[in-house]
């Protein structure tokens, strides 16, 4: 008997795949999805059942065809609007990247975590980023504490967990100490992280101009090569690049009348 995981698996291919055969016909019958995967009617039915009730497919209750669900299309979005942010805005990463030579960050703030969107690494020892796709607790990282900033001390409660997780030894776990550190980000316009998601590891960030995301634009490098001192030096460059990109943004989304990287955010983002 196959073990619990192996047949998970095979459900699990055998989803997808009709769902992949579904999105390749347009509408299509039961009967000729039952010709093209071979599989037994109660088997079908179960498949098309979970694809049904999470509207990744739809059925006609007059021509009984399938046909490929809303759930498709927000996923769709979410990959064109991740990808089209990341097309926008590498330029402007990459030229940070070229004049200082220091790893650069975009990230989107999504409930109590940054969402890492994009990333430039410089080719310096001792280069460490995230990679695209992880997260990370934002109140452990300056993306995530620029971004908090914004919030009044309600939304701060509901959307932070308590205690608060510690990543590095040197991450705050005081919401006190938090509080002090958010008010000084909003006072002075940009938030910093000393190893407290990357032991070794320093950071600033400002927040990028758009009206419905929450993007911050970081710069981060071993404390040993920069220190808080230095690093804060190259905040006017960021601030700069941040504006960069928002303007970017704003005019791909006038130019195409779409909303570039609204299919990225999570609703409770």
């Amino acid at each position: 008997m196959p073990a619990p995981s192996e047949r998970t698996n095979k459900t699990a291919d055998r989803t997808l795949h009709l769902l992949r055969l579904v999105a390749e016909s347009g509408v299509t019958r039961f009967a000729d999805l039952e010709a093209r995967t071979g599989l037994p009617k109660a088997t079908l039915h179960e498949l098309l059942g979970s694809l049904l009730g999470g509207q990744w497919v739809t059925r006609d209750d007059a021509s009984g065809r399938f046909e490929v669900g809303p759930a498709c299309f927000e996923v769709g979005a979410a990959f064109a609007g991740l990808m089209s942010t990341r097309r926008v805005v590498g330029a402007v990463l990459d030229d940070l990247v070229a004049r200082f030579d220091e790893t650069c960050n975009l990230g989107l703030l999504q409930g109590a975590d940054i969402l890492y969107l994009d990333r430039r690494v410089t080719g310096q020892p001792m280069a460490y980023a995230p990679p695209v796709g992880r997260r990370l607790p934002a109140h452990s990282t300056a993306l995530g504490k620029i971004l908090l900033a914004e919030l009044g001390s309600a939304e701060l409660d509901a959307r932070l967990p308590s205690p608060l997780p510690k990543v590095t030894r040197h991450t705050i776990t005081s919401r006190r100490r938090l509080a002090t550190e958010l008010s000084a980000a909003r006072a002075h316009g940009f938030a910093a992280d000393s190893q407290e998601s990357t032991l070794g590891v320093g950071c600033i960030a400002v927040r990028v101009p758009h009206d419905r995301l929450p993007l911050a634009l970081s710069m981060a490098a071993p404390v040993l090569r920069l220190g808080p001192d230095a690093l804060s030096a190259r905040v006017p460059e960021l601030r700069s690049a941040a504006r960069d990109i928002g303007l970017r943004l704003a005019a791909t989304e006038w130019a195409t009348g779409t909303t570039v990287a609204e299919g990225i955010a999570a609703p409770n983002a």
